[in-house]
């Protein structure tokens, strides 16, 4: 259980990083009047760069995680600290991907060294 933050309603950030190395981040912001800040329920989103401190938190959590075998990971931040660490269902790529006009999941196909058509399409 989160206590909650009346911070979200500034705006929810979701951090994707791929083999300890960040992908890209989002800040995921509310509708008006609302507080959940869910792209699916009309909460709007851009593209940010993360403050040095959170960077190096996410970076280094997700560094531990890649030395565990957990390779794609999702943090959410609110409030300037780590909420949330997504090891299951790192979602929000295709939003991240279309914030940064570019396919990040491509990485994860080339690794594979197998080529994907629908990646190629996003």
């Amino acid at each position: 259980i989160q206590p909650f933050m009346e911070e979200v309603a500034n705006g929810e950030i979701r951090s994707i990083f791929y083999k300890g190395k960040e992908l890209g981040s989002i800040l995921k912001i509310p509708p008006a009047g609302e507080f959940l800040a869910n792209i699916a329920r009309g909460a709007a989103y851009n593209k940010i760069v993360l403050d040095d401190n959170i960077a190096k938190k996410c970076g280094d959590l997700a560094s531990e995680l890649e030395e565990k075998g957990v390779s794609l990971v999702a943090f959410d931040v609110l409030a300037g600290h780590v909420s949330e660490v997504n090891i299951t269902c790192p979602g929000l790529l295709v939003e991240v991907s279309n914030a940064y006009n570019k396919n990040l999941a491509i990485p994860f196909f080339n690794q594979l060294k197998i080529k994907c058509t629908v990646c190629y399409h996003l």
